[in-house]
Parts: C-alpha cells; sequence; structure tokens
C-alpha cells in the first residue's frame, strides 16, 4: 500500500493526464491466474488487395437436447495471436459434476439487434452463431495465442430459445458459477477515465479521510469513479449470484485484470450530482456503490429463509434486468432454502412469479414484505403489470428504501400495532385458483384530509410547503385540542466542490435516527429529514396527526394498523366494489406520528383477535 503522500503524487499526474483528457496507454497484462490477450489495432487498414475472399456462409448453429438434467455445455476458445482474428469455438457437453476444468464469464449481454457471428466447430463442420458486441468483444480479448480456454458463457452455453431448458439451467446457475476454476468479470473496453479510476479504488484506501480534500482533484476523481460504476455490469442482477458463488474472481476491463477483492472493501460516498444542482443546498445526495459491491463471498455469507430473501431482494432493486423475472430468479441460488423453496420457471408470468414469491415470502415473515408494495414503493419508470395485486411487491421498480426492512437491531423500533399479537391474514382468490388477494385484520385508524405534494427543493421560495403547514396549522387551530406547530427552519448553506461524504451507512441510508445519541448540526438535521422525505409527501389526518406517506396517497384515503405490522398503511377504496365487501388498493407504509407505538390499540379488546369474524373496532381488509 503506498504512502498517502506518494499515492497523491501518483494520483495527481493521473488526474492531469486525465483532465487534458489523454486517452491512457493500455496496461501491459500482470498475467495472473486469469489471461486475457493484449488488444492490438492495427496502424492502417489491410490493402484490399491483400483481402483474402469471403468464405462461403455458414448455416446457423442449431442446438441439441442436453443428455441429462445436470449437463452442460462448455466452449472451447480456440487461440489466437490477433485480436481482429475471426473468433472460432467448439461446444463440449459434460455432467456439471464430472466436467473439466472451466472458467465462467460475468458480463452484460447488451443489445440484442446488434450482432457479431462467431465460428463453431461441431462434428467435422461449422456454422455461424451470432453474439451480441459485448459478448463478441469479450471473447476476444479473453482468448490465449498459444492454447485453447474453456469457459462457460451463459448466452452460448445455454439455448436461449428453449425455455425449458433455460429454467433448468439458471437453477443450475449457482453450481456453474461455485464450481468454476475462476469467474471473470468483463466490465467491458478501457475508456478515458478507467484506469484512474481503478487506480483510486484499489490503492485510494487511506486511514487519513481528508488526504482527497488536499489532493485537490476531489471532483475529477468523483466523476471517474462515477463513470466507471455506471457500466451496465455494476446495475445487472444476475451479477449478485456470479460474484457470491465464485470461488476466485477477477475483473477484466479492456485487457487490465485485478482481482475483484480489491474492490469489495470501497466504501466511500460520492455526490455523482452535478455541482450547479447543490450549489445551494446542503443536502447529502449519496451516490452509493453498487450493490454488487456488498455482496461478500459465499465463504463468508450464507443467505437463508424468508428473511435474507427478503433483504436480498430489497438490495437488488436497484438493479436492472431484460427480463423481470429475472429480479427474483437470479437470486434464488444464493438462498440455502429449509423445506420448499423457490424455482426458476420462465413459464410463468412475472405477476405469477412475483405473485407467488410474495407468498411464499408470507408464510415466512408475515407482512414483513408489504413495504415493499404498493402504488407508492416504485419510482414510476418501470412498467407495472396490469394485473398485478397491489400487495404484491413489483420487484423490478427502483424502489424508496423502506423504513421496516432490516431495522430491528439499528433503530428504536416502530410499533404500530403495540402489543396486539399477530398477524391475521388469508389469501383469497378470485376464482381462478391464483391467490390474487390479501386479507388482513386490523383498525381502521384515520383518515387523510391534507397533502403536501412532493416537495421540490430546487424551488427556493418554498411555496408549496408553507402554505400546506399554514393550512395545518389553521386545520390544527380549530380542533378541540389544538397543538401549535413550530415555525419551520430552512437552511441554506453552499456546498463546495469536493463533496466528498463519509461513510455513515445506516443512519444516512434509511434517514431514521439511531440509537446512540449524538448532537447533529442543523445541516445533519436536514440530512436525515431530506433523506426521510424524498420521494414521500407531507399529511395531515383527519384525527389531526402529521407524518408522512407515499406522494400518490391523496385525501380520502384511509390510514390503517394491521395486527403484526410495525407501520401504519395507506389503502384506498376501490370504486367498483359493493359496500358489503369492499375491496381495497395498498398504496404504501406512513409514518403517523402519534400513531408508532400502538395508540391505535389501545384499550382494544384483543382476546378473541383470532376468531373468524374480527372483534369490533378490528375489521378485515381485502387488498387487490
Amino acid at each position: 500500500m503506498p504512502s498517502t503522500k506518494n499515492y497523491i503524487r501518483r494520483l495527481a499526474r493521473g488526474m492531469n493526464n486525465l483532465l487534458r483528457l489523454r486517452q491512457p496507454k493500455a496496461n501491459n497484462m500482470q498475467h495472473q491466474e486469469f489471461e486475457a490477450t493484449p488488444s492490438t489495432v492495427p496502424s492502417s487498414p489491410p490493402d484490399p488487395q491483400d483481402t483474402p475472399a469471403s468464405p462461403p456462409t455458414l448455416a446457423i448453429f442449431s442446438y441439441t437436447l442436453l443428455k441429462s438434467h445436470d449437463s452442460i455445455r462448455l466452449l472451447h476458445l480456440q487461440p489466437a495471436s490477433e485480436i481482429t482474428a475471426k473468433i472460432s469455438i467448439r461446444l463440449s457437453e459434460h455432467r456439471l459434476s464430472d466436467a473439466e476444468p472451466y472458467e465462467a464469464l460475468s458480463y452484460t449481454w447488451g443489445a440484442l439487434d446488434d450482432l457479431q457471428d462467431i465460428t463453431i466447430s461441431q462434428a467435422n463442420a461449422q456454422y455461424t452463431l451470432p453474439v451480441t458486441l459485448n459478448c463478441h468483444s469479450a471473447l476476444q480479448r479473453l482468448r490465449l495465442p498459444d492454447r485453447e480456454r474453456v469457459m462457460w458463457i451463459d448466452a452460448i452455453s445455454i439455448n436461449q430459445a428453449d425455455t425449458t431448458e433455460r429454467s433448468a439451467q439458471v437453477a443450475l446457475m449457482g453450481r456453474i458459477y461455485s464450481l468454476a476454476s475462476g469467474v471473470i468479470i468483463d466490465v467491458g473496453e478501457v475508456s478515458a477515465t478507467s484506469e484512474a479510476a481503478i487506480d483510486f479504488i484499489i490503492h485510494g484506501q487511506t486511514s487519513d479521510p481528508d488526504f482527497l480534500y488536499a489532493s485537490g482533484f476531489g471532483l475529477a476523481i468523483r466523476n471517474a469513479v462515477d463513470a466507471f460504476y455506471a457500466r451496465p455490469w455494476f446495475s445487472r442482477v444476475w451479477v449478485l449470484q456470479e460474484v457470491f458463488m465464485a470461488q476466485r474472481a477477477q475483473l477484466l476491463c479492456g485487457t487490465r485484470v485485478e482481482d475483484w477483492a480489491l474492490f469489495r472493501p470501497f466504501r466511500i460516498w460520492v455526490d455523482s450530482r452535478p455541482a450547479r444542482e447543490t450549489e445551494h443546498w446542503h443536502v447529502a445526495l449519496p451516490w452509493q456503490v453498487p450493490s454488487v459491491m456488498s455482496v461478500s463471498s459465499r465463504t463468508g455469507r450464507h443467505y437463508r429463509g424468508g428473511e435474507d430473501l427478503l433483504a436480498l431482494l430489497c438490495q437488488q432493486r436497484s438493479c436492472g434486468a431484460s427480463d423481470p423475472r429475472d429480479k427474483v430468479f437470479a437470486l434464488l441460488s444464493m438462498v440455502e432454502f429449509d423445506g420448499g423453496g423457490l424455482v426458476a420457471d420462465y413459464v410463468k408470468t412475472a405477476t405469477r412469479a412475483y405473485t407467488e414469491t410474495a407468498a411464499w415470502l408470507l408464510d415466512r415473515v408475515g407482512l414483513g414484505f408489504l413495504p415493499c408494495a404498493g402504488a407508492g414503493a416504485g419510482s414510476g419508470h418501470e412498467a407495472v403489470p396490469s394485473d398485478l395485486p397491489s400487495w404484491v411487491p413489483n420487484w423490478n421498480h427502483r424502489h424508496l428504501e423502506p423504513w421496516m426492512i432490516g431495522l430491528s437491531d439499528i433503530y428504536y423500533p416502530l410499533d404500530a400495532c403495540g402489543q396486539a399479537t399477530g398477524p391475521v391474514y388469508e389469501l383469497l382468490s378470485h376464482g381462478d385458483g391464483d391467490s390474487s388477494m390479501l386479507k388482513v385484520r386490523g383498525l381502521l385508524a384515520d383518515a387523510i384530509v391534507m397533502n403536501s405534494g412532493t416537495i421540490n427543493i430546487r424551488n427556493k421560495d418554498n411555496s408549496d410547503l408553507k402554505a400546506f403547514v399554514a393550512e395545518c396549522r389553521e386545520y390544527r387551530r380549530r380542533l378541540d385540542a389544538p397543538v401549535p406547530l413550530p415555525k419551520v427552519r430552512y437552511w441554506w448553506p453552499k456546498t463546495n466542490e469536493v463533496r466528498l461524504h463519509p461513510p455513515d451507512w445506516a443512519s444516512s441510508e434509511y434517514g431514521l435516527p439511531v440509537k446512540e445519541p449524538r448532537r447533529l448540526s442543523d445541516n445533519d438535521l436536514c440530512d436525515y429529514v431530506t433523506f426521510f422525505t424524498v420521494g414521500r409527501q407531507l399529511v395531515m389526518t383527519e384525527k389531526g396527526y402529521f407524518g408522512v406517506a407515499p406522494t400518490v396517497a391523496q385525501q380520502g384515503d384511509i390510514v390503517t394498523c394491521f395486527l403484526g405490522a410495525k407501520v401504519p398503511y395507506v389503502l384506498r377504496k376501490k370504486e367498483s366494489n359493493s359496500d358489503s365487501r369492499p375491496e381495497f388498493s395498498l398504496i404504501g407504509e406512513s409514518y403517523i406520528y402519534g400513531l408508532m407505538e400502538g395508540e391505535a390499540f389501545r384499550g382494544v379488546d384483543l382476546s378473541n383477535i383470532h376468531s373468524e369474524d374480527p372483534p369490533s373496532p378490528c375489521q378485515d381488509f381485502v387488498i387487490s
């Protein structure tokens, strides 16, 4: 590990080159256990007269059925001394338990509408197989000059057109990556900033948290690291499993190879917002390292049962997948299921896969998954299946951080149900056999009468917020027992150019007060409030309670406290239902000051709470 002073000198030289937009020279690859062929580009195009005639057109390769349920196809990448040489492979089938040593590739497919052909030699004949540009680039850089390389690559080793085979191979992928002699993580070609970013990530660990400020390159570092982590591989859901299951893994960028273990400890926040957007606000807008960076090896971490799967499902929601079903299926190999587990099945629709996952979680964690569901649980940029029940989390949503997932050991417990035992619930069906409705027992605690709407921090006069506070004051004044509201304070200090935030992970990620009391500056308090309310809005209830709810909540929505639930939930009655058995849509979780410690259940006789008919004032809410 270089000293801080030497590292700053090295970083300064690199950043000066970076700021002059000089293209970095390709590194000489360090030949370690994994090898990659240097990427050489001809200095001039070949003479057309020297170009050989085009070979005859080859037939498209056709897959044959695998012989066994645990068979896999390995590809033998043929050697080449020139990167421009035609890519040639052959395939062999093996039982996974007795396969020859192989390496597995972790990469992103890329665009499916821009393909390159490779040659497959099989049974004394040659065929062509189209692959994506990303796959083609990886194969070029992975070839060895003097011997073939045995690999497993999902896009080639699996017949993607065969749904049955695809489902069976996905079920084996955990073992495929765990039994590989090594996993190669290809993040793509080298760029103008990738070398500097990798150098900083690997060598930038220091005990002095202020050394970057002294270097004067904070903003340039931020941009370089931001661009590197913005590469598609870091946001792909499948990489969580591939990295977790690997015995050994190395990262390949261009032709540079580095141990993956050097990347995981990197825990620094870099504000990726442009400086102009936070010029007048001290608002911690942390650029969090990708989810895959926090996934350790299976040798040091085990995921078991419902709570661990739920934590993984929440963690991956910022990841991307071309198939929404993969947001669940890609994680199943990471979890050790006791008894019946979930199985990847691409015959099922996304709605059915998500609903079965929710039902499975319901049996194991009760209502613990509900904070991830509801109309307010996503960013709105991803399509919601039209037939997805509102109580079922849409795992394809890039969601708000739920308040009640994995926080029991960090924060003061929120316990809206108080001492009430529970939960009391039942899955119902519309008659088609699918459990599409959830009946939950609880109390109708309140109703929303005012809502602030989304608060835009870029609106300097905050007229909407001021109008909402004034309206709330007037409403509280009219109550029988008015409670004065304190005047609203605003914080307007500027942030500087560097904006590197220390990793206060738990408190800042979830935005709730920690157990250990400590003094907060006005700026710190503003940060916590920002994280707590981002993507949410302020609301006032009919009984005069003040709280926070999803941005889609509106006047007339009801606030309920379910048995066994830690926070109140906002529901909306469906218009087409009769009053005899009304159905509701789940809007989402809420924080209502005055209902967070079981106040709604105080004085309620809960001795017969598990009876077939709910005792008054409890009732059953049917959520569809």
